[in-house]
């Protein structure tokens, strides 16, 4: 009953916020008052005070131009009350007053006025969020209480638990074939591979140590200060697929293509999928070397696609031809030194709010309008002409050999960013690879004098390092999957024969499944050290964390559904073969402001989770209909499973819910708003609908019936596709990953 009403409390919070409450946008200018905001239905709305904004300022990640959040200070006036108030409106943080709260939405290009959603619903977030609250108590209690079905399942399931025959295997030979086939899987790619590069000779290339001594420097790559390692091997991955070639590292394909360009554009390294493209490139097999992208008469053989495209013009495979032309664009970048931002420079000088005058480091003043630019709080580092912010605005500018240098550096520091990669160019020629290495520590003593405080702490440098090394996404996913279906057929011929898995396999699996989660908590836990943020913001990291929840689940469920330990192989193969698609390790980047919320951890995570459940529910439904096609005597089995998929039902249900109503205070706490019918939350919903329809078999008899259960199991799951892989790839909307 209080779960149900909980529902009711909250479409009745939505009615009453529908009928007494407003939402509209207020635009201000710095040192203006402003009273009225504008509805969506093109009138005006006044407030009961006024709203004058003192200062907008974007706060940065620490030494980087990448937005970390949106600030306005301002000043609320409310004469009736004789009252003045100063606060704050940032991404995520909500200035409320008197039943009207302000959002951060929007700023003018001169930062001297902002937009901010304004949202009046004085008695509609009340009910609301009571009835989220009373939904959360219902969950619970319902786990709790004795009489509940969720129990009386339970029960049942102890019943039809009967002691089966052990049947002895020996599972070496299956471990070295789990073991085996995904290696033999990864060596056979990379001999195809060298099968088609086997007509070049092999390409120069720095030795092994020094190149390494070239990814332990810093650069500035995606806004966000990192070892050039890792964009060396984003570099390798987009180009050919993998991290390294021919057994060279990523390190060494990098400073190949900047040092020995005219050995490494002989090398079909870049990788085509299209036929359209390898047609224009005039190649048969899937990579082309950069060679292959001129003609005889040295013209970009793409040139005419690529402006058909440009012009809106029709073309066939368009993506592929736009894909083909980035990477031959990333060795243009590369080779030209304008994809190599490693040379950091902050002004000595910053410009005033008001006046614009040059601020001077030695006295903090400026020279006419007398305003302070304090240097431990309020300089701005970098040469760019931006106002005077606070001390989280600071900043510096990272610069190519081949960019434009700013007037005010000195004429060392001006000769050191033109001239050291032309010397360290001379030292390769010269093969002195020890003064080379010396001319490498020189220049991360550079980076770490002129950056400082700027740089990532050593733990996390070193940890990215280590992170690289590690992710190996291909290989861990085809083993899973490989392990999934060698001990699916297994457990079910098991189930068959009425016997169970020996104890010892038993723990092989286990092991196993251990090992994996093993790794996959401690690359996550990588990922999560290195970003600085809980990596569940773009679709790679979501699939990998529901990969480490199918692992975690399959323990936990063990002892009771014995068919958990395939499935989490499966599942966990499955999700992380979807996490390589398309960029095989996405770019760790800077969190973007909206997402900047502890909510976005707490969504994600049951959403993922009750998916993970609902998966496993669907490979339950898929083997008791195996069962069901291969002996009609599987009754047993079968409505054992059936009982095994009712009781995960019900969590899984109950943590879909509770990620939707989540999310919808989470956007109420970022836009003012619970739901926005984008396509995600809409599907999301769909989902919710369709599978609480099997919460009620007294209501709806056909649930009572052990087969089709399962077949709904199996057909609903579509519905989770759709509503992950449909809006990410198909539907898009603000939630889409794609």
């Amino acid at each position: 009953m209080m779960l149900h009403f909980s529902f009711l409390l909250i479409l009745v919070g939505a009615f009453v916020t529908r009928l007494a409450g407003e939402r509209g946008m207020l635009h201000v200018r710095e040192g203006e008052d402003a009273v009225r905001f504008a509805v969506a239905d093109g009138t005006s709305a006044t407030m009961p005070f006024t709203v004058k904004l003192n200062k907008f300022h974007i706060v940065y990640y620490a030494g980087v131009r990448a937005p970390m959040d949106f600030v306005s200070a301002v000043t609320i006036t409310d004469a009736g009350k004789n009252k003045v108030v100063d606060g704050e409106v940032a991404m995520n943080k909500i200035l409320s007053y008197r039943g009207y709260r302000f959002y951060q939405s929007g700023y003018d290009e001169d930062r001297k006025g902002v937009s901010l959603a304004v949202s009046h619903d004085p008695y509609g977030i009340a009910v609301t969020y009571s009835g989220y609250l009373l939904l959360l108590v219902s969950i619970a209690l319902f786990f709790v209480n004795r009489h509940s079905r969720f129990r009386r399942l339970q029960d049942t399931l102890n019943r039809l638990d009967k002691p089966l025959r052990t049947h002895s295997i020996h599972v070496c030979s299956a471990l070295l074939c789990v073991c085996s086939l995904p290696v033999a899987a990864v060596r056979s790619t990379g001999s195809d591979a060298g099968e088609q590069t086997s007509v070049e000779s092999d390409p120069k290339v720095l030795p092994r140590e020094i190149a390494a001594k070239f990814g332990d420097l810093y650069i500035l790559y995606n806004d966000r200060i990192c070892p050039l390692q890792t964009l060396a091997k984003d570099f390798a991955v987009k180009l050919y697929g993998h991290s390294s070639y021919k057994r060279l590292t990523a390190e060494q394909i990098f400073t190949g293509w900047m040092f020995y360009y005219s050995s490494w554009k002989k090398q079909p390294i870049i990788k085509v999928k299209s036929k359209v493209v390898r047609q224009i490139l005039g190649i048969k097999g899937g990579y082309a070397s950069l060679d292959d992208f001129y003609g005889s008469y040295n013209e970009y053989k793409l040139e005419e696609a690529i402006g058909n495209i440009r012009r809106g013009a029709t073309t066939k495979d368009r993506r592929a031809i736009e894909e083909a032309d980035e990477k031959y664009n990333l060795i243009v970048l590369l080779y030209s030194g304008k994809m190599v931002k490693m040379f950091p420079h902050g002004s000595n000088s910053v410009l005033c709010s008001e006046s614009g005058d040059i601020c001077s480091e030695s006295d903090d003043i400026c020279s006419e309008s007398g305003d302070i630019c304090s240097e431990s709080d309020d300089v701005r580092m970098g040469n760019d002409g931006e106002n005077c912010g606070n001390g989280n605005e600071e900043y510096i500018v990272w610069y190519s050999q081949g960019d434009s240098l700013p007037g005010d550096m000195e004429d060392n520091e001006w000769l050191f960013v033109r001239k050291s990669f032309d010397y360290i160019h001379e030292m390769v020629v010269k093969k002195d690879f020890e003064t080379l290495s010396g001319m490498l520590a020189k220049m991360k003593i550079y980076q770490q004098k002129k950056a400082g405080r700027f740089l990532p702490p050593d733990s996390r440098f070193k940890a990215e390092k280590i992170y690289n090394y590690l992710s190996y996404t291909k290989f861990l996913a085809m083993s899973c999957l490989f392990i999934g279906i060698v001990s699916f057929l297994l457990y079910c011929n098991r189930l068959i024969n009425g016997c169970r898995v020996s104890d010892r396999t038993e723990l092989v699996f286990h092991t196993l499944c251990a090992l994996v989660f093993l790794y996959l908590t401690v690359v996550i836990g990588l990922r999560r050290h290195i970003s600085a943020h809980t990596p569940l913001s773009n679709g790679f990291e979501t699939m990998q964390f529901m990969a480490w929840c199918t692992v975690l689940l399959s323990f936990l469920l063990r002892r009771k559904f014995f068919m958990s330990q395939p499935f989490g192989f499966l599942l966990c193969g499955l999700s992380l073969l979807v996490a390589m698609q398309g960029e095989s390790n996405p770019r760790i980047t800077q969190l973007a402001p909206v997402l900047s919320s502890p909510l976005l951890s707490v969504h994600v995570v049951v959403i993922m989770l009750s998916y993970s459940l609902f998966a496993f529910m669907m490979l339950n439904g898929l083997t008791a209909v195996i069962l069901s096609f291969v002996r009609k005597e599987n009754t047993v089995q079968v409505e054992r499973l059936y009982v095994v998929s009712q009781i995960i039902l019900y969590p899984a249900v109950f943590c879909l819910a509770t990620g939707i109503f989540v999310g919808a205070v989470w956007a109420n706490i970022s836009w003012g708003r619970y739901w926005g019918w984008d396509p995600k939350e809409v599907w999301a919903l769909i989902t919710m609908l369709l599978y609480s329809l099997a919460l009620h078999p007294d209501s709806l008899p056909l649930f009572r019936r052990p087969m089709f259960f399962h077949v709904f199991s199996i057909v609903a799951f579509l519905s989770i596709l759709i509503t992950y892989f449909g809006v990410n790839f198909v539907l898009g909307g603000m939630h889409s990953y794609a």
